[in-house]
């Protein structure tokens, strides 16, 4: 079978359209190994030539990672953030040159009581109302993350569902006027389940690195959280890096 695109490209370019558009679906995921070369020539209909050149401008873009006597594998665009002051999922996109997007997957608003633990943290009274909202977050398109998001409604009055498909915080900034003053932090790691490798195109080896953090601001001249949220990350995409400054 033969992997036709436009008549104008090389044809090795028509062979890395043909793994790339594997890998933006999910098909190849981050870590997996993809077709041998001569899978791929019968896949794609080209020469051994013209898939090794493609595969070598693929590692070469890095895309592609070639191990020495096992193949070559899907390489994990790995986003670093650095943490030394505030920065949204969004903004983190954005510097590494990524367009960043957002999949609203479900929104409820629920009693304080539904949710003890996170009541405690947002510091609720059982008959509180609370925003609650899970999002698929992406990279170019990429999935990247899943995030769940608790706001209290006493904060927030209403978060109109389009919103949520953008950037929360621009909206929080521009039309509520509230911007963080302090974000407290907390990590884990864990192996995901089987709803979270299909929705960030993990393979079953990944781990998924969970940052979970509550925003405060002020409000009438007091210090409230606002906001939890926790966040699941493959962790062969992203890593968190600290950075403290000490005076003497």
């Amino acid at each position: 079978m033969t992997y036709n695109k436009s008549m104008s490209q090389q044809k090795y370019e028509i062979v890395m359209d043909y793994i790339n558009d594997r890998i933006k679906d999910g098909t190849y995921k981050p870590g997996d190994q993809i077709p041998t070369e001569g899978e791929l020539c019968t896949l794609t209909g080209f020469s051994r030539m013209t898939v090794n050149k493609a595969i070598i401008q693929l590692v070469n873009q890095g895309v592609i990672e070639r191990t020495r006597g096992r193949g070559s594998f899907v390489k994990a665009h790995t986003i670093r953030k650095q943490v030394t002051g505030y920065s949204s999922f969004s903004q983190d996109m954005i510097s590494q040159g990524m367009v960043p997007g957002s999949h609203l997957l479900s929104y409820a608003v629920s009693k304080a009581e539904n949710y003890p633990e996170i009541r405690e943290k947002l510091q609720l009274h059982d008959n509180e109302l609370v925003h609650f909202f899970v999002r698929l977050r992406t990279g170019d398109q990429m999935p990247m993350a899943i995030s769940r998001t608790w706001i209290p409604v006493s904060v927030v009055p209403a978060i109109p569902t389009d919103v949520l498909n953008h950037s929360l915080y621009d909206y929080l900034h521009s039309e509520i006027k509230i911007t963080p003053e302090r974000i407290s932090y907390q990590f884990s790691a864990s192996m995901p389940d089987e709803s979270i490798k299909k929705q960030l195109h993990m393979n079953s080896a990944t781990a998924i690195l969970t940052c979970a953090h509550v925003s405060w601001c002020i409000k009438d001249g007091k210090d409230i959280p606002f906001e939890y949220v926790e966040t699941d990350y493959n962790a062969n995409t992203y890593t968190y890096s600290f950075e403290y400054y000490t005076h003497q």
